[in-house]
């Protein structure tokens, strides 16, 4: 199996120009997310067929796609049937109807499932493209976002700078353990209710923690509509609960039962370990996921890992996105500024959402709004304007304006020597054309930049002789000679004719 998995990379990686690819087999595939803010949305195929069974072409337009995964199953029926084939038209289809998720910062997964051991048992499982993505921001979801920093920084409204002590929580009885919060899915004029049951053990996470924090595992079924049972996952998918397992329906299975169907799920809660017998950490699920050891990423240390080896900065101005997703950036580099404070390297922020919720049809290049500013004299004045801006506005398109807001804060701070861009690698500038009138070099730090930079930052570095840079790494443009290859990351670029461009050539 994994021979033909090589020769089927190696056949797609022109086609797919160059794309992040990775491959794995699992039993029954689940959907994962590393990230929790993202949502994923299924695009089934048949069995043995290669037609797309959905058509989301207009919920995706504009939105931020990270990762695509596409699930098939390992059964052969005959030795000469070919799955690299029937996978390869299945891609080229779906590349037909979504021509902007080729993208090269998208990370592409194909997982074969190992559990059909008949055409029956095969044909039960999910076969089709899963692709995981950010959702527009709402109200509700941007609260989420503020709360989950202000648990991180141990902060709410109001509070003094001072970080409060905190003690270990008080391990929970196995009485406490028992009262779980029913399920709710919300289905319009009534909810439902699911019935759950507790399982015996006790289960320590799966790396280092206090003794403190353990998850129990529970387990439970509801009878509702696909619709419902998906907005239960991704909404329990976005809290503290650490890992959810379902039984997932087939699209046929789907159709007929038509409105209501019994899905069986589990899932981890954490509570107090006290006295409980623990499991083994072999014997969590492969996915299992958590708020705490998800944010554990180097990478979301990137605004701090990058000022600590550019020490020369200083008295900078730091242009910073806050739109969607971007939130645990954000909480990692106020982290960095709550701690600094006293010796920072920062005299000003300012902030970004693209608009304050205007609609996306009625924004005007270098008159979108939405942009905030504050002195970096105190932690609380610039955590509480950066929320303000995050509850003003939460993006729209992708595009955003990113430009603007740096020509903001230099007519606002022209005192200050280095200008400094936190940028969203899933969102470009829609306004690169006000280039020109910056005229000073802006070092651009790339939020998200595992499977390669978007080109218009780099573009934007080099078109101001600044510089670009990654949780590992400083490029200045000014060093880069047009028609040489130069590499970031594990990808190469080039100039040519004044653009910057994939490299095809290392």
């Amino acid at each position: 199996m994994k021979t033909t998995l090589i020769i089927f990379l190696s056949m797609f990686m022109n086609f797919l120009m160059g794309q992040n690819i990775s491959s794995d087999t699992v039993d029954v595939y689940m959907v994962t997310k590393e990230n929790p803010f993202l949502n994923a949305l299924r695009i089934p195929v048949n069995f043995n067929k290669s037609v797309l069974l959905e058509d989301y072409r207009k919920k995706l337009e504009g939105l931020a796609v990270e990762r695509i995964d596409l699930v098939y199953t390992t059964f052969q029926l005959s030795p000469e049937f070919d799955q690299n084939s029937l996978n390869q038209e299945r891609i080229e289809k779906f590349l037909k109807y979504y021509p902007g998720l080729d993208s090269p910062q998208i990370q592409w997964k194909l997982i074969g499932q190992s559990k059909g051991k008949t055409p029956a048992e095969a044909r039960e499982l999910f076969h089709g493209f899963v692709i995981y993505y950010r959702e527009r921001p709402t109200e509700e979801s941007v609260e989420k976002e503020i709360a989950f920093m202000d648990s991180l920084l141990l902060e709410t409204d109001g509070i003094s700078d001072e970080v409060p002590v905190t003690s270990a929580p008080k391990a929970k009885s196995k009485s406490e353990d028992r009262k779980l919060p029913p399920i709710i899915l919300s289905t319009g004029d009534k909810a439902l209710i699911s019935e759950v049951k507790e399982e015996d053990e006790v289960e320590e996470l799966p790396f280092e923690v206090t003794d403190d924090m353990c998850y129990k595992k529970y387990a439970g079924e509801v009878n509702c509509t696909h619709a419902d049972f998906k907005s239960f996952v991704d909404s329990i998918m976005k809290t503290d609960i650490a890992h959810v397992q379902y039984t997932y329906p087939s699209f046929h299975e789907r159709k007929q039962a038509k409105d209501k169907r019994t899905y069986n799920f589990t899932y981890y809660q954490k509570v107090g370990c006290g006295d409980a017998e623990k499991v083994e950490k072999e014997d969590l699920p492969e996915s299992f996921v958590t708020v705490s050891n998800w944010l554990s990423k180097a990478d979301y240390d990137i605004v701090k890992a990058t000022f600590e080896r550019n020490p020369q900065w200083q008295n900078s101005l730091v242009i910073m996105d806050v739109t969607g997703s971007m939130s645990p950036y954000i909480a990692k580099t106020m982290a960095w500024v709550k701690a600094t404070q006293n010796e920072s390297q920062v005299d000003a922020f300012v902030f970004f959402n693209d608009g304050n919720d205007t609609p996306d049809r009625k924004k005007v290049t270098g008159s979108v709004g939405g942009i905030y500013a504050a002195e970096n004299n105190s932690f609380k004045s610039v955590y509480n304007e950066m929320k303000s801006t995050m509850r003003k506005g939460g993006g729209g398109d992708c595009p955003e304006n990113n430009l603007e807001a740096t020509l903001e804060g230099i007519n606002k701070f022209p005192e200050c020597d280095e200008i400094v861009m936190v940028a969203d690698n899933w969102a470009e500038p829609r306004d690169l054309s006000l280039t020109a009138k910056i005229g000073r070099p802006v070092h651009v730090i790339v939020c998200g930049s595992t499977f390669g930079i978007n080109l218009a930052y780099l573009q934007l570095a080099y078109d101001t002789r600044g510089s670009v840079h990654t949780i590992e790494e400083d490029l200045l443009m000014r060093d880069v000679k047009p028609g040489k290859s130069f590499k970031l990351g594990d990808s190469y670029y080039t100039v040519l004719n004044g653009k910057v461009v994939a490299a095809q050539i290392k």
